[in-house]
Order: C-alpha cells, then sequence, then structure tokens
C-alpha cells in the first residue's frame, strides 16, 4: 500500500510540474503576443492581449493558491505606494493626466 501512495504522489507531483511549465510558457507567450500588439496593431488588439495575458496570469497565481483577494490587495498596496512616490516627486498633476486619458478613451470609443 506504501509503495503505491508514493507512486500516486510521484505522479501528482509530475503532473503539477507539467501544469506549471505550461502555465509559465503560456504567460510567455502571452506577454510576447502582447509586447507585439503594443508595437504593431490598434487599439483592439492591444485590450484582446492584455486581457488575454491577465486571464493566464490569474489562473497561473490561482493554481499556486493564491487567492484573487491577496492578489487584489496586494496590487492596492502597490498602487498606492507609487502614488506616494509620484507626489513626493513632485508629480502631483498625474490623477488629471490618467482622468484625461480616461475621458479621452471614452470620446474615442463613441
Amino acid at each position: 500500500m506504501r509503495a503505491g501512495c508514493l507512486r500516486k504522489s510521484r505522479a501528482r507531483n509530475r503532473e503539477a510540474c507539467a501544469l506549471k511549465k505550461l502555465a509559465v510558457a503560456k504567460i510567455r507567450e502571452e506577454g510576447e503576443e502582447l509586447a507585439e500588439a503594443l508595437e504593431k496593431k490598434g487599439r483592439k488588439e492591444i485590450i484582446w492581449e492584455a486581457c488575454d495575458l491577465l486571464y493566464h496570469a490569474l489562473v497561473a497565481v490561482r493554481a499556486r493558491g493564491i487567492t484573487l483577494l491577496t492578489w487584489s490587495a496586494s496590487l492596492e498596496d502597490g498602487m498606492g505606494k507609487k502614488a506616494k512616490e509620484k507626489i513626493k516627486n513632485g508629480q502631483k498633476g498625474w490623477k488629471k493626466q490618467a482622468k484625461k486619458r480616461n475621458e479621452k478613451e471614452k470620446t474615442e470609443r463613441i
């Protein structure tokens, strides 16, 4: 019975390792596609490739046991630090610039 458990454990480890390698390869591929879209393609393709990359990143991160809530909290912390750094460095108008870009994008969609 013990040998059977070890075989099953090894098989699961091999499967997990293969899935991890597949996820890493997929994220690399999607990252390259996004980079190419940013260099050579239009807005719709850029958005599509960015969504594709985010989807595969979410799946891979979740497969490693990291919840979306943990990821989101970490992202918010990081964004908060960046905002504080920009304000400290004298780039106080960055919020206005971001708002103008968002408004411009909204009008372009219409």
